[in-house]
């Protein structure tokens, strides 16, 4: 693999449900710098509940505001729950996400990408986070070089869809769900606001 060094020094988000307590999140960190030594990497989180696909479409959700433009974000999360032959590349409001091809993106999203590619894995190539992480790191470089996402993989694509669960709500009551409790035990629902205000209609 060859090396590229970069001079605007690309920030690249990473999140998974891999945990701490062994090498993976190092692992795949020093993966990312042998293919390019130019991306600052930055942890978002990798204590997602495995197979929580709420809870990871929450976190990621937030997460894309933070960050400047044209950066990257590598998502882990859920990596074989499909056994697919292809990842997913995105550009969404100028953020550029790499992520297994699970229905993950469009809970994140909650809507289709505004532009999305496959990348295909390589057939003979042993699937793991390993594969899958210098596959998307490449066609983050590419990228980041200038590369069209078209150039880079198949747009013609149809990706797996998923849905964030909407809250349930009667003239008497809201039904929502719990998508986490953060070590604060503050109780994250998936009622928003706006839901609130349209079931009170006006009452105190």
């Amino acid at each position: 693999v060859n090396r590229q060094p970069s001079t605007n020094m690309p920030i690249l988000t990473f999140t998974s449900d891999f945990g701490s307590a062994d090498h993976l999140v190092g692992g795949v960190k020093g993966e990312i710098l042998k293919l390019n030594e130019g991306f600052q990497i930055i942890d978002i989180t990798h204590d997602i509940i495995p197979y929580n696909f709420m809870q990871a479409a929450y976190v990621c959700r937030n997460i894309f505001t933070s960050f400047p433009p044209e950066s990257f974000h590598l998502i882990l999360v859920n990596v074989f729950d499909n056994n697919l032959d292809h990842l997913l590349l995105v550009r969404h409001q100028n953020q550029i996400i790499g992520i297994p091809d699970n229905g993950l993106i469009t809970m994140i999203l909650n809507d289709l990408p505004e532009q999305v590619v496959s990348v295909q894995i390589p057939k003979g190539i042993k699937k793991g986070i390993r594969a899958f992480t210098t596959i998307l790191v490449e066609a983050f470089s590419a990228v980041s070089s200038g590369l069209a996402l078209e150039k880079i993989g198949d747009a013609g694509v149809k990706i797996q869809e998923k849905n964030l669960m909407r809250a349930y709500a009667t003239d008497q009551f809201i039904e929502g769900q719990i998508l986490m409790i953060d070590k604060f035990q503050n109780v994250i629902v998936n009622i928003t606001v706006q839901d609130f205000e349209a079931a009170r209609r006006g009452r105190s």
